[in-house]
């Protein structure tokens, strides 16, 4: 089961895929499409892959879409290696821009969750456009960690 994930940054993306990874026996991968992005900004400009400030991110944004042909290769490569492990393995995948969203749920034929958190404020370009898609799924984290945790384990109940 392949599912894109969306959210802006500190919506709980990562909390949400550690909790269901935690309350499911089925191997569970969190990938980001930006990772590879973060690794090329470090060897080209120095960037520090773990500052995710506004400047950083915008930069990281501008570089994927430069690169969106081979950053899919590269996420269609991974989807086939985890595949080729174990049938149910569960697989997130992190992407912020609608387009890409939209081909990846196409490709992988996956299901599409928006992690929405009402106070966090998008500041940057690839955050600003997180709301311009419909989404299969969307998980309200405006409540704590224990309400998310109760999210993640009415997800696993409906969708897996």
């Amino acid at each position: 089961m392949i599912f894109i994930l969306n959210g802006v940054n500190e919506s709980g993306k990562n909390t949400f895929v550690d909790f269901i990874n935690e309350l499911t026996d089925k191997p569970t991968y969190h990938i980001s499409t930006i990772d590879w992005v973060k690794k090329f900004c470090q060897i080209e400009y120095g960037m520090n892959p773990n500052e995710k400030t506004d400047v950083n991110r915008g930069i990281w944004h501008q570089e994927k879409m430069l690169h969106k042909n081979y950053i899919r290769y590269l996420i269609e490569k991974k989807i086939d290696s985890l595949s080729d492990l174990k049938y149910d393995n569960i697989i997130f995948i992190d992407c912020r821009e609608p387009e890409e969203i939209e081909y990846l749920k196409d490709k992988l034929n996956a299901k599409t969750i928006l992690i929405k958190k009402d106070k966090v404020v998008a500041s940057n370009n690839a955050d600003q456009n997180v709301n311009n898609y419909k989404y299969d799924i969307i998980i309200e984290n405006n409540g704590d960690i224990n309400e998310l945790k109760l999210k993640a384990k009415q997800f696993i109940k409906e969708y897996l």
